[in-house]
């Protein structure tokens, strides 16, 4: 300040120009553009005369993967299976679910064409468009070839950018809070690990199959 010809300001209000820098630019400098997203401005409406999620049901749909927070066993045998993944194919205008898919399997790539012939086998038909995120799945040349068989179009969501796979990512988190946390065996108490006791581990209160599961999230 004495080298600018400026009167120094005082402690107070230098701390509260401080806080007034806080936010995404802010954050930028000091965390990178990965820490700084969730203190981004958010974008409601990019252009009115092209909308995010197009102008007709069909010609936009998302897909993704989620692990579901509850705990599965086998009918017969009542072994404790483990957690299984859920699969959606949502349409972006209409926000209707085209096709569901439920498995333990981890393999995304087998997934995504269990999704897709669901689709097939309920409406007769595939969108126009698909968006996608990142993964290794949507690039494999098995889902690239399905694609291109049937003219879709794939776009890829842009990476750390959560927001863009919101279509899917708000269902996820719905269906886990107002459906799976009510069921026995859910695993919401695994998020914080230290208060779990035996008595109230989700493997030992299992008590679903998934042959009783699939049902119930079709509906």
């Amino acid at each position: 300040c004495k080298a600018a010809v400026l009167d120094a300001p005082c402690l107070k209000t230098f701390a509260k120009r401080i806080r007034r820098r806080a936010g995404y630019k802010q954050l930028r400098k000091t965390k990178g553009a990965r820490a700084a997203y969730q203190a981004k401005p958010f974008v409601f409406l990019l252009d009115r005369r092209n909308p995010a999620h197009g102008d007709r049901p069909w010609e936009i749909a998302h897909i993704d993967h989620t692990e579901l927070d509850i705990e599965l066993v086998c009918h017969r045998t009542g072994r404790n299976l483990g957690r299984p993944w859920l699969t959606l194919l949502i349409d972006a205008r209409t926000r209707r679910i085209l096709a569901v898919w439920v498995s333990f399997t981890s393999e995304r790539s087998e997934l995504c064409m269990h999704v897709m012939r669901e689709c097939v086998r309920r409406h007769h038909r595939l969108p126009q468009m698909i968006v996608v995120d990142n993964g290794k799945p949507f690039n494999s040349i098995y889902f690239e070839t399905l694609l291109a068989s049937y003219s879709i179009t794939k776009k890829s969501r842009p990476p750390a950018q959560s927001r863009n796979g919101s279509v899917c990512e708000r269902l996820f988190g719905t269906t886990n809070t107002q459906f799976i946390h009510n069921l026995c065996g859910n695993t919401k108490l695994t998020k914080k690990v230290r208060e779990v006791t035996k008595e109230f581990n989700p493997k030992n209160l299992a008590a679903w199959s998934l042959e009783m599961l699939i049902p119930r999230m079709e509906e």
